[in-house]
């Protein structure tokens, strides 16, 4: 799909997933890595570029205290080279991490 269009596209929202372990900070072992690997490939595959963020680099928590607490980067932006060319400033704004974080 992501081959065949040639006109600026974005795409935003809570993913449900995070890319690397860079993006999870927890005191737990994560049983996810394969789901990890698989979402960046659907990244890939789609020519898509993260927007990165200008907030809190993790965007989502379980709210727990202490050793129970894990904190993930789910939100995010993304968009095709076309549209990085037309806003190349753009970038997600999180005000902090919540169960979800909008996008401004």
């Amino acid at each position: 799909m992501a081959g065949d269009m040639e006109k600026p596209w974005l795409v935003a929202g809570d993913f449900n997933d995070y890319s690397s372990q860079h993006e999870r900070r927890a005191f737990s072992r994560s049983q996810h890595n394969g789901r990890a690997q698989k979402f960046l490939e659907h990244v890939n595959n789609c020519n898509l570029i993260d927007l990165g963020s200008s907030g809190p680099r993790m965007t989502w928590t379980n709210n727990r205290q202490g050793l129970a607490n894990t904190m993930e980067r789910l939100d995010r932006a993304m968009c095709n080279a076309e549209w990085k060319t037309m806003f190349p400033e753009a970038q997600q704004s999180p005000p902090r991490p919540t169960q979800t974080t909008p996008l401004l």
